[in-house]
């Protein structure tokens, strides 16, 4: 399930669990006011901890995330002049790498 879906059950099921709060304390229904808060407690602890793995996995998915601009205009230079590949090729696999990247964050 990805991240999003995961996050609009989640604020879906917090809505309920209020709601369901409220009406049972109306109601006077002091066990369902407690088990209410307790599904929503518990569904927020679920993106909590999805959210921190998720967030833990990234990180630590790519090697080296530390690498600067000029490291990186640098490493351009190595592979155009040692593997005479144009360089507008290398540069927009690059582009297309980091726009990739955001849309998968």
């Amino acid at each position: 399930m990805r991240l999003r879906t995961l996050r609009t059950v989640v604020g879906a099921n917090s809505v309920v669990a209020i709601a369901g709060m409220i009406i049972s304390a109306i109601l006077n229904h002091i066990g369902s006011v407690i088990a209410f808060g307790s599904i929503g407690a518990i569904g927020i602890l679920v993106m909590i901890a999805s959210t921190t793995t998720n967030a833990d996995s990234k990180s630590h998915a790519s090697g080296d995330d530390s690498i600067s601009g000029d490291e990186l205009e640098a490493e351009v230079a190595h592979l155009v002049t040692k593997y005479a590949v144009p360089e507008e090729e290398v540069r927009g696999l690059i582009r297309r790498s980091v726009t990739l990247a955001r849309k998968n964050s």
